[in-house]
């Protein structure tokens, strides 16, 4: 009888949170159209099908500039916490949240090139699930808000700091969690940064409208439209999410003030690549994996980016995903990532990172030190 009464609380459970799960109507969980035979097109003309995705790229991108305003407003901010030294956090799920380690690692990167070693742990980045969830997918966590709370407060969120939360819909309760929490914590209002339209959104997931309708949350809405690949890739919302926030912060790091101009070259350099030099690459991975070989990337500068993106590709594409030492009878991964500089694969997390790892319940946030 315990068992059964179990299974019926978990029923009711579910029947009533259900319908906020249910996504389909938000742009970003739509089909695009342009895409309904893309991997027929990928299979036929390779070519085509790039030049297609960075038609669509281009197309997202674009869609920023009616939103510069709101996004020179989060370089000032960002501008008046640095200078009255404290700290911006980054907050993300999935591949926001990959987005928001990586331009931790960035920022830490280029303060040292910029001279600014001040401001090297001036930014703190995370992912639901930890430093984990770089190189595997971690299901479920992305629906407790209570976790996005314990993590920024874990990592020393305080009274007189930023976040910066970007959330690809604009309803991931682990994101949400975190902002809210950041909204009672902190002097400054953090910002809830997403890819749908405001009233859409609204209508759409009670969670979302408590974010909207919260007058100390301030929110910044860039709808780019369906993804390319319906699923959990998120590619363009990605793109457009890291670019908003990443000119907003590296501007304010260079005192430029002006995150128009990093924009402006983003869209001009994406527009004028030529990307067909990817087909042959393209085919020699997939030639690789067709022979059960592995494909080993070796680099001492992208290893954040090959993490995220062979990550974001594991559950879309069906690739394995990297294995664990820990792990007994681990099916092997496809794909490695090789750091030469690297003794060890801590002393390898280093360097890709520019600190040390950070699993659930670190304290602080873990400079070049751990400290």
């Amino acid at each position: 009888m315990k068992v059964r009464s179990a299974v019926e609380s978990k029923l009711r459970q579910y029947l009533e949170e259900a319908s906020q799960f249910q996504l389909g109507l938000l742009p970003t969980e739509s089909r695009h159209f342009r895409t309904a035979h893309l991997s027929q097109l990928a299979s036929e003309d390779l070519q085509s099908a790039i030049a297609l995705l960075k038609d669509i790229d281009v197309t997202a991108v674009r869609a920023i500039n009616p939103h510069l305003a709101a996004i020179e407003d989060l370089c000032r901010e960002i501008g008046k916490t640095l200078k009255s030294g404290h700290r911006i956090y980054l907050c993300g799920c999935g591949a926001t949240g990959r987005l928001s380690v990586g331009l931790e690692t960035l920022w830490r990167q280029e303060s040292i090139r910029l001279g600014k070693e001040t401001f090297f742990d001036s930014v703190r980045g995370f992912i639901a699930g930890g430093d984990y969830a770089l190189v595997r997918s971690i299901e479920n966590f992305e629906d407790h808000p209570e976790y996005g709370e314990q993590m920024l407060r874990d990592l020393g969120f305080g009274g007189e700091d930023l976040l910066i939360a970007t959330t690809e819909g604009g309803e991931t309760p682990f994101v949400i969690g975190a902002t809210e929490f950041a909204s009672r914590a902190s002097q400054k209002p953090p910002y809830f940064l997403f890819c749908n339209p405001m009233d859409i959104l609204s209508q759409t997931v009670e969670r979302s409208r408590r974010v909207i309708e919260n007058p100390s949350i301030r929110k910044i809405s860039l709808p780019t439209g369906p993804m390319a690949l319906t699923g959990s890739t998120r590619m363009q919302a990605t793109t457009v999410l890291m670019l908003a926030v990443g000119s907003a912060l590296f501007s304010a790091l260079n005192e430029s003030g002006d995150p128009q101009i990093l924009i402006a070259d983003f869209i001009r350099v994406l527009e004028d690549v030529d990307f067909s030099g990817l087909a042959p690459l393209i085919e020699f991975e997939n030639e690789i994996y067709a022979r059960n070989e592995h494909c080993v990337h070796c680099t001492s500068n992208y290893g954040i980016t090959l993490l995220a993106d062979t990550t974001e590709r594991t559950p879309t594409f069906s690739l394995r995903p990297f294995e664990s030492s820990m792990e007994s009878g681990a099916i092997p991964s496809w794909t490695y990532l090789i750091v030469p500089e690297a003794f060890d694969s801590k002393e390898a997390w280093v360097r890709v990172l520019g600190r040390e790892p950070r699993a659930l319940g670190t304290r602080g946030g873990g400079g070049a030190n751990g400290a």
